[in-house]
């Protein structure tokens, strides 16, 4: 009979040689050695070179399979002690609990991206003063503090406002503030005074406890709204346009107004490129 060639598994297998057939790297190894997680079968004496079995194979496979389900490493050896189908089981679903709230971070994270992008390109496409518009908006929400000042102290209020939301009991929810938000009252629309603002604060995402000292709901509905271009030094002149406007369309203001800012500070240094939008109830 003609010899047969017995093709043999390896017996060891160097740090090399197991991080090339995983696709991981060596150090990865080492670590996972280091912190007990998977440790070699044999490592010599004399020259400290590491050597692993066919058999922790699985194992390795098994840690590179949580490893890829976002398992942390502490969780992987908890596991990987006991061994058990349903301790696996009650962790994935333990995961899964965290992976979707990972998702819904991402989608507010594209929410807010998408957010500042059509705000850019809105700035780049802007040119002449567009025209006041009724817009209905949703519920919002506002940390707020009840101030008056004028427009040429709003930095120094704007300071004010971060200093007292940080020293608040809820600056650590996960509430997160966006853009500063500036009112004029009704009364004093009404009497088409539009140089001192009654209240500074900003909006907040995804709030809405009101019981909370600070935080005002802010009341959805139709709203007259208008974009003012440039410098806040001429903004009056773009309420004096929305006030006309309202009284055009024979409305009524029925609550104080909001002006927030498009394009500010934050976003550009030339206040001839400011964009801030203006909204009355009616």
């Amino acid at each position: 009979m003609p010899n047969r060639q017995v093709c043999t598994m390896q017996e060891k297998y160097t740090v090399s040689e197991l991080a090339r057939l995983f696709g991981i790297s060596n150090q990865t190894l080492r670590y996972y050695d280091k912190i007990g997680l998977f440790k070699p079968a044999q490592t010599d004496p004399h020259t400290g070179y590491r050597y692993y079995s066919y058999k922790q194979f699985f194992t390795l496979s098994m840690i590179m399979q949580l490893k890829r389900l976002n398992f942390s490493l502490e969780g992987i050896q908890k596991y990987g002690s006991a061994r058990d189908i349903k301790h696996l089981e009650r962790s994935l679903l333990e995961q899964k609990k965290i992976i979707r709230q990972e998702i819904l971070q991402l989608q507010r994270l594209e929410e807010r991206n998408d957010r500042l992008l059509g705000k850019l390109q809105f700035a780049q496409h802007i040119s002449v003063q567009p025209d006041c518009e009724l817009v209905t908006e949703p519920d919002r929400f506002q940390y707020e503090i009840p101030v008056n000042f004028e427009i040429k102290d709003l930095y120094q209020y704007i300071k004010l406002v971060y200093e007292s939301y940080i020293k608040s009991p809820f600056s650590s929810n996960v509430a997160t503030h966006s853009e500063i938000v500036l009112k004029i009252n009704q009364e004093n629309l009404e009497e088409q005074r539009f140089r001192v603002y009654n209240s500074i604060g900003f909006f907040l995402d995804d709030y809405s406890d009101t019981n909370r000292r600070g935080i005002t709901k802010i009341c959805g509905g139709l709203y007259a709204s208008c974009i003012h271009l440039g410098a806040y030094d001429s903004i009056h002149l773009s309420y004096q346009k929305l006030f006309d406007f309202i009284q055009e369309q024979e409305l009524s203001i029925c609550g104080d107004s909001l002006e927030f800012a498009i394009i500010s500070t934050s976003l550009a240094e030339n206040p001839d490129n400011f964009i801030t939008q203006i909204q009355i109830p009616v």
